[in-house]
């Protein structure tokens, strides 16, 4: 009996399940109840009010529907060619006509020819060509080819009895000459003449230097301290050397009430004694553009 019930204990516990060992209840499901706002049904009155707001009575009037059956077809549409005016025929010769896709193997027509008759002809109508040019001076009959000496044709040449055109410009060159020397000797030798300037354009130089001078040295001002190259000492020694020229026609203009210019007929700047005073305008202009 003790070893029946031991065996049967060991069956029992080959046979034991885990899932078994602890036994639990289920909780059971506790189904809540489904919200429901209050305004459920506001809400469903106000969405059906509104679905059909936009709906008509119908199409309009003059409203064509097509039917399916009417659909756009193949070349159904009107095509508008633009009309285009084609150019005038020229009077004249016509041109061939374009050739067909058949006609590039056509060989054109052989014309049968004699050439016998042809050459024939050809040498019968030619005219023979004429040699060189001989001469004969001789009584031995020596021969001269590309010349004629018995025919003077230097004669009939353009150039024939007529002076040559470099003679002609030296002796135009030559007259030229000699008549500017006649006037120089028989003008009448011009005095130098003395013009004084008058005081408003005494006043009107000293502001015109006065006004180059404060230039001058506005761009004298500007100039950096440090003169570490040589275009920069050179710039700055031209504009001292203005600055001093200036400074003296500006004292000399200053310390003299009246200033004379003379102007002399011989020099080319200065113009006749007949013009307005354009020897000094020339020096002034002269002077105030070698400053700047």
């Amino acid at each position: 009996m003790s070893s029946c019930s031991q065996d049967e204990s060991f069956g029992d516990i080959s046979n034991e399940d885990i899932k078994h060992l602890v036994f639990r209840t289920e909780p059971e499901e506790v189904n809540f109840t489904m919200y429901r706002s209050k305004f459920k049904d506001l809400a469903r009155q106000q969405l059906k009010s509104g679905r059909d707001c936009h709906r008509t009575m119908g199409f309009a009037n003059g409203f064509y529907a097509p039917s399916p059956e009417q659909f756009l077809k193949k070349r159904s549409r009107k095509l508008y060619v633009a009309q285009v005016e084609k150019p005038e025929k020229k009077p004249g010769k016509e041109q061939p006509p374009v050739p067909r896709k058949d006609d590039w193997n056509n060989a054109p027509a052989r014309v049968e020819q004699n050439f016998l008759i042809n050459n024939i002809r050809k040498a019968v109508r030619s005219v023979p060509p004429t040699g060189p040019s001989r001469a004969f001076d001789t009584a031995l009959g020596r021969r001269v080819h590309n010349c004629n000496l018995l025919i003077p044709t230097f004669a009939w040449s353009e150039n024939f009895a007529k002076v040559p055109e470099y003679i002609r410009k030296m002796k135009e060159k030559q007259m030229k000459r000699e008549m500017k020397q006649k006037e120089n000797v028989e003008a009448p030798q011009e005095e130098t003449r003395i013009h004084v300037i008058s005081e408003a354009d005494r006043q009107e130089m000293l502001k015109n230097l006065k006004n180059v001078w404060a230039e001058l040295q506005r761009e004298f001002q500007v100039l950096p301290v440090l003169n570490d190259t040589l275009p920069k000492i050179k710039r700055k020694e031209a504009l001292e050397a203005k600055l001093i020229e200036v400074e003296k026609d500006i004292k000399l203009i200053e310390d003299n009430l009246r200033i004379y210019i003379i102007q002399d007929p011989k020099d080319t700047r200065c113009a006749k004694p007949h013009d307005p005073d354009p020897c000094y305008q020339h020096l002034n202009s002269m002077r105030r553009k070698t400053m700047l």
